[in-house]
């Protein structure tokens, strides 16, 4: 006859251990809210109200290849704003314009004679919607 007391070693549940399952889930929420921050914002703000006199013309130098250009281009198009595109790996003189404006990075906006370095959504709203404001 086998001994009651090994019987029930052998089915028993392995001790869990580290945190409940429960709160990786609200990490992993967590992490997608601060990485997706970006994008909420953008959604958030409401439409641009562009200001063709104030702004000027708008210049953007990117790449193809380039995500945040793309974001640009999305923001762009989603609020109607009028842009003139200069890839500066196809326009030889592009490249020069593009790095007397100091660029090292795609994108590159410029709104008037502002200049823009990257994806900032901030600053690009501020300078579309009131052009010289600081």
């Amino acid at each position: 006859m086998s001994d009651p007391a090994s019987d029930q070693s052998s089915t028993a549940k392995p001790a869990r251990s580290g945190p409940p399952l429960w709160r990786w889930g609200i990490l992993a929420a967590a992490f997608m809210v601060v990485f997706n921050f970006a994008s909420l914002r953008d959604t958030v703000g409401g439409p641009i109200e562009f200001d063709a006199n104030g702004a000027g013309s708008v210049t953007l130098y990117s790449t193809t290849w380039c995500g945040y250009c793309k974001k640009v281009r999305n923001l762009f198009a989603k609020h109607g704003i009028p842009y003139k595109e200069i890839d500066v790996e196809k326009d030889p003189g592009a490249s020069q314009a593009f790095q007397r404006m100091g660029g090292r990075g795609v994108p590159v906006v410029l709104v008037g004679d502002r200049v823009v370095h990257g994806y900032n959504y901030a600053r690009l709203r501020k300078l579309l919607e009131c052009g010289d404001c600081t």
